[in-house]
Formats: C-alpha cells, structure tokens, sequence
C-alpha cells in the first residue's frame, strides 16, 4: 500500500483547525497535528510506502486564466515558520518529501499515482477535492473535510453514489460550476445541479458540448485546462521508485523521532505511541 500526501493542503488545514502551539515563540499546531496525524494512519492502514507530495510551482495554469489563485489571501509567518520543522519531521521520521520543478502537488501526486497503480494499491491523503479525479483501478482519495477528524474515504463507487456521475468525469464538474477557491468562475447558469444532470446522461467530453453556447464553450475548456490534473511521467524524467518510498516499521518509535518529539515538547504524543490505538485529537 502507498500512500501519497497532499502536503500544504494537510499541514494547511491542520494549522487552522488546531489551538495554537508555541514552542520558544515558534508556533507548533500543524507539525504536532501531522505527527499524531501520521502515527493514527501508520496503524490504521499500515502503509508499506509514503511520499510527502509538495508544490514546486504552479503548472503554467496562470498563462490560461491569469486570475487563477490570486484570490488567496498571503501565507501567514505563523504557518512559514512552521515548513522548516515539518522537514526535521520527515527526515526524522523516514519519510520522503517529493515534488517536481514548475509542478503543483496535485500533478505530482496524478503523475505518481499513474507510474505506480500497477505496483501497489494507492490511497491520495488531502483536503482538496480536485484530487478526487486521481481515483481509478487501484487508487482511492481519503479526502479530510471538516477539521481534521472528518475523513471520508472514496473509490470509484462511493463516489458516484456521492456524486451521481462517474469519478473521471469531476474536471468537468469543476470547469462547469467553477471553483471560488482557486478564483475559477464557472459557466453563467449551471450550477452544481445542472451539472450533476449533465454529466449523469453522457458517455465522452464532446457530449457536454451540446449543452452549450460558442461562449460557454471558450469557459469551460478555458476552465477545464486549469482543473485537469496531468500525468508527466511521459514528458519528464522522474526517476523515483517505489523502494524509494519505503515506510520503516514502527518507525514513531525510532530514536530519531523520539528525539524530534523530545526536541520541541511533545509530550503527549511521546506518552501515546506505545499505545495500540492512538487517541486522535
């Protein structure tokens, strides 16, 4: 089983969803919550590979709408402040910390899911539901909704059951009904209703074309090139395999990261990682 981690979309939601945590002025919550995050999920599942999916760029989506993100509001120092400890956190704990020049993480994340899905089961870790597109043979998105406790989990029949239309066709969900997130305005007058019906009655692309005017058409592929996520493992070198992800057994109780734990006070989870079932938050 591998795991692929949405990184900043994680580390994100747990900054704002946990009580702050100092530690020598240095704010704590999100590297503490992805410690206890981690060890929850190690014994759940556990994982035989991990990667730690971060951005390395914006995938050139701002050339096709240049609006696109610039509705995000800046990075708090609170949160900055903390990506240097996550780092003494993967090194500590075994765990590879992937990206790929010029890509966002959800490209990476769609790229590697592609190279291995013959390999090994996957399961996509995120806050972000347009990785629910990743879902195929093999792959399934563990999508965490509000907080940090709420994880649904989705294959390609939960999530039609979910959704009413099958999971390769969500890019054009989102370029039909917009994503106010990432400043992407939708098609004037369909919203997630209309689209659901859309996409419950067609079997390709050009059918939802029918649907719509020469001006509705230019948003929604304008749209559509911004949501759809990329495989590059033709076009680029990515010289990664699975042993490079290898997930070392019990590795929360190794002494590098009970160090890590004793280095910045974590108590708590020094106290819990004996236990057999991890109390999570």
């Amino acid at each position: 089983m591998l795991f692929l981690i949405d990184t900043y979309s994680i580390l994100y939601r747990l900054f704002f969803a946990l009580p702050k945590l100092s530690y020598n002025g240095i704010q704590l919550n999100s590297i503490y919550g992805i410690s206890k995050l981690m060890i929850k999920l190690t014994k759940q599942y556990r994982p035989k590979y991990l990667a730690f999916c971060i951005d390395k760029g914006r995938s050139n989506r701002n050339e096709v709408i240049k609006e696109y993100k610039m509705n995000r509001k800046p990075t708090l120092d609170e949160f900055k402040q903390q990506i240097p400890i996550f780092y003494e956190f993967a090194n500590s704990a075994g765990f590879m910390v992937y990206g790929i020049d010029n890509l966002e993480a959800d490209d990476v994340i769609f790229t590697l899911t592609r190279i291995f899905k013959n390999q090994s089961e996957i399961y996509v870790l995120t806050g972000d539901k347009d990785l629910l597109q990743v879902i195929d043979d093999n792959v399934n998105v563990l999508l965490m909704k509000k907080g940090i406790t709420d994880i649904d989990f989705f294959n390609y029949i939960n999530f039609e059951k979910e959704f009413g239309f099958c999971s390769k066709f969500y890019p054009y969900y989102k370029a039909l009904v917009g994503d106010p997130s990432d400043n992407i305005k939708g098609v004037k007058g369909i919203g997630p209703k209309k689209a659901t019906q859309i996409l419950k009655n067609i079997q390709s692309l050009e059918e939802i074309y029918k649907h719509l005017s020469p001006s509705e058409t230019k948003i929604f592929n304008d749209n559509l090139s911004v949501i759809i996520l990329k495989d590059y493992s033709k076009n680029l070198k990515i010289e990664i395999n699975l042993d490079d992800l290898k997930v070392v057994y019990d590795w929360y109780k190794n002494e590098e990261f009970v160090k890590f734990l004793k280095n910045y006070s974590f108590v708590s989870i020094l106290n819990e990682v004996e236990d057999k079932q991890l109390k999570l938050f």
